[in-house]
């Protein structure tokens, strides 16, 4: 199961480079070349705790990188940059390294951040905070033309809220 993953995973990687070069707005939106970070998340989800020897510390690292892969993500990733591609290895490795990280110790590290009762609660809205904030923020730029980065977030905002009660 894990070698099929993975051999899926690397092979829908390879396809979205190609898409993300050729067609961007296929690469961007459609399952085949964004495939990939799935399979990632699937083989971090399914990797056996204890599989990998590493000392406390090295688990820490990890975590902590993990999350500045995620972070640094923000700064590096703009509009212009051709997404997902080889770019998307960034925040989905970090995201990777900092949940199995985090599952290793979860009292440490990136565990206590990801055990953190706001983060867990923001994670379960998350998926539908995904689906809302995209027409919250477009529908408020439409109103708006000269919408600040606090109108944004208030959109983004208002979103989460239409979230939780979805």
């Amino acid at each position: 199961l894990l070698v099929g993953l993975f051999v899926l995973t690397v092979v829908s990687l390879a396809a979205s480079v190609w898409f993300t070069a050729n067609q961007g707005t296929f690469a961007f939106y459609q399952l085949p070349a964004r495939a990939w970070e799935f399979g990632i998340g699937g083989l971090a989800a399914l990797f056996p705790r204890g599989t990998l020897k590493l000392p406390s510390g090295g688990w820490l690292v990890l975590g902590w990188l993990g999350l500045l892969a995620i972070l640094g993500s923000g700064y590096f990733i703009r509009g212009e940059t051709n997404f997902p591609g080889w770019i998307a290895l960034m925040p989905v490795l970090g995201t990777a390294a900092t949940l199995i990280a985090g599952a290793e110790q979860p009292n440490r590290g990136a565990g206590v951040v990801l055990g953190f009762p706001p983060l867990q609660m923001l994670g379960t809205l998350s998926y539908s905070w995904y689906l809302w904030h995209w027409p919250f923020l477009v529908f408020s730029l439409a109103l708006f033309p000269n919408i600040s980065i606090v109108g944004k977030i208030a959109a983004a905002a208002a979103a989460l809220a239409v979230a939780g009660v979805s």
